[in-house]
């Protein structure tokens, strides 16, 4: 990707690819951040660091899913 970004043909190539991603990825963040917010408001959990890590570990794990599953 860094090649064909650094000019050339394909240079527009590598710029929609890296526009999609971009896009897929704020998506897939909004949608995932919601989720949390909505999670925490509705359980009585308390927002301590273990239990903010493992919401953190879900939704990279979430993301990253999403990312690798897109066309």
């Amino acid at each position: 990707m860094t090649s064909l970004a650094q000019g050339g043909s394909l240079h527009k190539y590598a710029r929609q690819i890296y526009q999609t991603i971009g896009r897929v990825t704020l998506l897939t963040t909004k949608t995932e951040i919601s989720a949390v917010k909505d999670f925490l408001s509705k359980q009585k959990i308390k927002p301590d660091k273990e239990n903010i890590n493992k919401l953190y570990d879900v939704v990279g794990r979430i993301i990253i899913n999403n990312l690798s599953t897109n066309t």
